[in-house]
């Protein structure tokens, strides 16, 4: 969903890149171009820079889908063959912050979903023009807080060497790191940085915690003495940890707004996300449904770019689509949790039109997960606004304009037959006296993000409709 930028919160000082990518990639002219026309809105109004935007994206090729490109491991195979790589965390590079690596070290905790005997650290230099050398990285197992367990820190290696220089607009696994994590394990990765003022931001949600230690490396210690809690960007570099899953595993990504991402004052009291709950509700079945879950929601995102440089929701959903779901390891599945940031805009801005880019988007987005041989599960946008005071807008998103454009597109993800499977977040959230409004009980207080209680409701429909493979689901 759409927040107001924060002081402090910077955009990218360059375009975005390609990562890794194993086949042809946009020529850099062809990128630069393209980045300039996200990033620079000039003084075009709404509409006709809308409009221009969309020309563009379909110049370079169906919409500007997955311009920003990254493969999954690439190199050597799990051990033994027995195995297959899955996406075990993930985060979405949302665009860089000064607050970087000088002569410290950063420490970072987050979840596995899968269970392996190997792992691999993708670092990111994504959002950042020039190149980055990160000095050390370890992994292994989380204590309490920033201590790691002691006897399982490893050295994690790039190309065999301890040291690696990332690229500027690029990213990079590492080599495989041989140790054996469980399903819901808390793993740590620490990484030493002499020289790097500008680093990627990743958009973090609840699960996450992270520290920073002054001083040198200290990437190696396994007590956390000397680590302070991290506050003004606590997730950076790391936006991936791939794991060397029992075949039979396969990756679900969540890709969306804030309502997928989590918005932050629902982070702080520590509510988890719907792609968290629905995690956890597929903890229970782990026998016979193998799938890990991954959140690749950027708050607020767009489907389409809107040209406007300060927006704060990153790169737009077609743009990123490559990069951050089809791309991810393992990936079989990806629910698509985008469109309500559009519709707003739109309302607020007067554009006209936009529900037919939206569903254009949509159909741009289905063939390039398709070409992949990954499956769509499209989500319902939901609703917004207080049903107990419906003239109280909030923002773009309860006007009669947004209530008419987000019914316009639900109308069609429900009846055009364009995705795999549909889970119908809308219908899991609204008031029964109202649909275009969310239930109280649903209702995080802010009238647009679901409560904890909501966020289980759309993790239970995605369960019920998307989730292959597993008891329940609509395969």
């Amino acid at each position: 969903m759409e927040q107001p930028v924060r002081p402090g919160r910077a955009t990218a000082p360059g375009p975005a890149a390609a990562v890794e990518s194993p086949g042809p990639r946009p020529s850099p002219a062809a990128r630069r171009g393209w980045s300039a026309k996200v990033e620079d809105g000039g003084a075009m109004p709404g509409r006709r820079r809308r409009a221009a935007l969309v020309t563009a994206a379909v110049a370079l090729g169906g919409l500007g889908v997955g311009l920003l490109v990254g493969p999954g491991p690439a190199g050597a195979g799990p051990p033994g063959g027995r195995a297959t790589w899955v996406t075990g965390w993930a985060g979405a590079p949302s665009g860089v912050t000064p607050v970087g690596l000088l002569g410290n070290t950063l420490r970072m905790s987050v979840p596995v979903d899968a269970p392996g005997t190997a792992v691999r650290v993708h670092l990111a230099n994504t959002s950042v023009p020039g190149p980055t050398t990160f000095g050390h990285v370890t992994i292994g197992v989380a204590g309490a807080g920033p201590a790691v367990r002691a006897g399982t820190s490893r050295t994690v290696r790039f190309g065999g060497a301890g040291e690696v220089t990332v690229a500027g607009g690029a990213g990079r696994w590492s080599d495989p790191v041989a140790m054996v994590v469980r399903s819901g394990e808390r793993l740590t990765v620490s990484v030493f940085g002499a020289d790097a003022p500008w680093v990627t931001r990743v958009d973090d949600s609840t699960e996450v915690a992270a520290w920073s230690s002054g001083g040198g490396d200290r990437s190696a210690d396994a007590s956390g003495a000397g680590f302070t809690t991290e506050r003004v960007a606590p997730w950076r570099v790391v936006d991936g940890i791939a794991v060397a899953a029992p075949r039979g595993w396969s990756t679900l990504v969540a890709f969306g707004d804030s309502i997928t991402a989590g918005y932050q004052d629902h982070q702080a009291a520590g509510h988890p996300t719907w792609p968290q709950l629905l995690a956890r509700r597929l903890d229970a079945g782990r026998a016979s449904c193998r799938v890990s879950v991954v959140n690749e929601g950027i708050s607020g995102n767009q489907l389409l770019p809107n040209g406007v440089a300060h927006f704060s929701g990153g790169p737009s959903g077609l743009s990123r689509l490559t990069r951050d779901a089809l791309s991810q390891p393992g990936a079989r599945e990806v629910v698509v949790q985008l469109g309500t940031n559009d519709i707003s805009w739109d309302a607020t801005h007067g554009v006209a039109g936009g529900v037919g880019q939206l569903e254009r988007a949509y159909r741009a987005l289905v063939a390039a997960a398709h070409a992949r041989g990954v499956r769509v599960v499209a989500a319902t946008l939901t609703p917004a606004g207080d049903p107990a005071h419906p003239t109280s807008f909030v923002g773009g998103y309860s006007t009669p304009a947004g209530d008419a454009g987000r019914a316009a597109v639900n109308r069609w993800i429900r009846t055009a037959h364009a995705f795999d499977a549909v889970t119908d977040f809308a219908r899991a959230v609204r008031s029964r006296a109202d649909h275009d409004r969310l239930a109280r009980w649903a209702d995080s207080g802010d009238h647009l993000h679901p409560s904890t209680r909501g966020d289980a409701a759309m993790a239970g429909a995605v369960e019920r409709a998307a989730v292959s493979g597993c008891p329940g689901s609509g395969r």
